[in-house]
């Protein structure tokens, strides 16, 4: 990822001043504590992103606050989001909604409305657009864990449309931005950030907002929203159950595994894009080849449980017992030879609230539980720390007085982010080296099971790849017939 400066200061909301050291600490600050909960954050289409002016960023929101997060601190602007005025219900973290620059937005569903009119707060997002800023919004309205983009809300649309109209010409545009987790609530996986092409606002829509004619305002309105929302389900599949999310992803990892000996697709994007043309050919294989389709689904499904349960990859299994050359896996080996003594010692001081943590996130629903590990761990991290630091110093200075006591304490308040974050690096090399070693030593002397497995693997690749010829065959003009089957 690039680092977190900002081309130049952004404007903020209501006429308030700029605040670009604000915006870039935010940045940093945020790239912290999301860089330590994802083992790595891919983007995509950075240079999509208009350097200046008036810009709309939506976004699908799958994962509560870690969605807005993540797109202000990783997109190349400093986007102000139009925030639901509930999030302020979270004493803690009113100062970050405030230093953002946050425009509330009351909602009647929410019981606001005494609070403040939504015409307020879209003539705030206006006022934003208008000086050049950018205005970022979830215009799904809901944070959720469906497998797809649920219908939009036409809020973007009608702030789009009213403000070139009322405070134009602008050209403002609207940017959607596809927010992808591989496993959102787990730590140390990943996330991709895809940005779609700009959408511009099209003469015919304009001219009938500007009409005044409620019906051609309405119609200007939906036919924006549906846009908006063929982009993001562009990015985003379809699919209809999370089963049918895993499988696909299941099959397109098969049809790009290289084969034995070389290096599997490690980068999300990549990976990401394979899926969404594979579900673009098991919907067309679905209809035209149920049977065969129907049975391809239940031996990826019994696959997929067979290999789960021996703990192995399917790229391990693919690559046999060649997963790392010797002299990659002595550097690794020497590395954490070398590191864990510092790792032990990032492990103790920061173990007891990491579990408190997931504990507390454990009782949340999928989508809040990264928000509740990132943002409450936010101020555990540092309370404990600090109530660390108190009690080693004093514990010292009773023994070995205070000149000794509080050097020693704030040694500690030093050390224990540091070697936090180098446990984190060590612990990911470690579970990746155990993982290869026991694939090695598994796939050296397969068992019956694991033979059986590789011959299944084999036999579904081999279907696979027969489907993947008949829908490039029925479509050699697409784009995604490359490697959907």
């Amino acid at each position: 990822m690039t680092d977190g400066g900002l081309p130049r200061p952004e404007p903020r909301a209501g006429g308030a001043q700029p605040r670009p050291l604000m915006d870039r600490f935010l940045r940093w600050l945020g790239r912290l504590v999301l860089d330590a909960f994802y083992r790595r954050i891919e983007m995509v289409g950075a240079d999509k992103v208009p350097a200046q002016g008036p810009l709309i960023v939506v976004a699908n929101h799958s994962n509560s606050l870690v969605d807005g997060a993540v797109i202000i601190s990783y997109l190349p602007r400093m986007s102000r989001f139009l925030g639901a005025s509930t999030v302020w219900d979270y004493r803690p973290i009113r100062p970050l909604l405030n230093a953002a620059g946050v425009v509330p937005l009351h909602r009647r569903q929410d019981g606001r409305a005494d609070q403040g009119a939504l015409t307020e707060s879209f003539s705030q997002a206006s006022d934003l657009l208008q000086a050049g800023g950018v205005l970022a919004l979830f215009p799904e309205g809901i944070s959720h864990n469906n497998p797809r983009v649920l219908p939009l809300k036409s809020g973007a649309a009608r702030i789009a449309l009213e403000t070139e109209t009322t405070r134009g010409p602008l050209g403002l545009t609207v940017l959607p931005v596809c927010l992808t987790f591989e496993e959102k609530y787990r730590v140390r996986t990943r996330a991709l950030i895809e940005i779609g092409d700009p959408i511009a606002l099209l003469p015919d829509e304009l001219d009938g907002y500007r009409s005044g004619q409620r019906a051609a305002k309405a119609d200007a309105i939906r036919a924006l929203t549906a846009r908006v929302q063929d982009s993001l389900e562009a990015m985003t599949p379809a699919r209809e159950t999370w089963e049918e999310a895993r499988l696909v992803a299941r099959a397109a990892d098969m049809l790009a595994e290289p084969g034995p000996g070389l290096a599997p697709q490690d980068d999300l994007a990549g990976a990401t894009a394979n899926r969404r043309s594979i579900q673009a050919g098991y919907v067309w294989a679905r209809d035209q080849h149920p049977e065969r389709t129907d049975k391809l689904r239940q031996d990826l499904a019994d696959y997929d449980g067979m290999l789960r349960a021996t703990g192995l990859r399917d790229d391990q299994l693919a690559s046999g017992a060649s997963i790392e050359t010797p002299a990659g896996g002595l550097g690794r080996l020497l590395w954490l030879g070398m590191s864990a003594p510092v790792a032990v010692l990032g492990l103790v001081l920061n173990l007891l609230p990491f579990l408190m943590l997931r504990a507390l996130s454990r009782r949340k629903d999928l989508d809040k539980r990264s928000t509740w590990s990132i943002f409450a761990g936010f101020f555990v991290f540092p309370i404990f720390w600090i109530l660390s630091f108190c009690v080693l110093g004093l514990a010292v200075a009773s023994l070995r007085g205070s000149s000794a006591g509080w050097p020693v304490g704030l040694a500690l308040l030093f050390l224990a982010p540091l070697t936090g974050r180098i446990s984190l690096i060590f612990l990911d090399r470690l579970a990746a080296t155990r993982a290869d070693r026991r694939a090695r030593l598994a796939l050296r002397s397969p068992t019956d099971r694991i033979a059986l497995l590789i011959r299944k693997r084999g036999l579904i690749r081999d279907e696979l790849t027969e489907l993947a010829a008949l829908f490039r065959t029925a479509h050699p003009a697409t784009e995604a017939s490359k490697t959907a089957p």
